[in-house]
């Protein structure tokens, strides 16, 4: 479960893996976005383009992306808890989409 706080700066880690359990190969990625839904309905879209996804540790083999959220975006994103968020790779020219449901939470801050 990935826990991000409203206004604060958030580095996490994402593992995609194949049906049968194994990393996703990430080698022939040229592209990542993760979507995440704003407060107003929009998306919150985050890109290795846009230099917010990295590979872990640099290595793509391991299947695990990086993502950097400042805090000026993760104060926009709807509050709750058991929410959904939405992986979208492009893999050698083929558009892959993961799913991940309920696997975030959106909290207010307290002060």
């Amino acid at each position: 479960m990935i826990t991000i706080i409203q206004g604060e700066d958030k580095k996490f880690a994402i593992s995609l893996n194949l049906e049968d359990g194994s990393p996703y190969d990430l080698s022939n990625v040229t592209e990542a976005k993760v979507c995440m839904k704003n407060t107003d309905g929009t998306s919150l879209e985050l890109t290795i383009s846009g230099g917010s996804i990295s590979f872990v540790d640099n290595n793509p083999l391991k299947g695990k992306l990086l993502i950097s959220i400042d805090d000026s975006e993760s104060s926009l994103l709807k509050k709750g808890k058991n929410l959904d968020l939405e992986t979208e790779l492009l893999d050698g020219g083929d558009i892959n989409i993961i799913q991940h449901i309920k696997s975030l939470n959106v909290l207010a801050r307290i002060c």
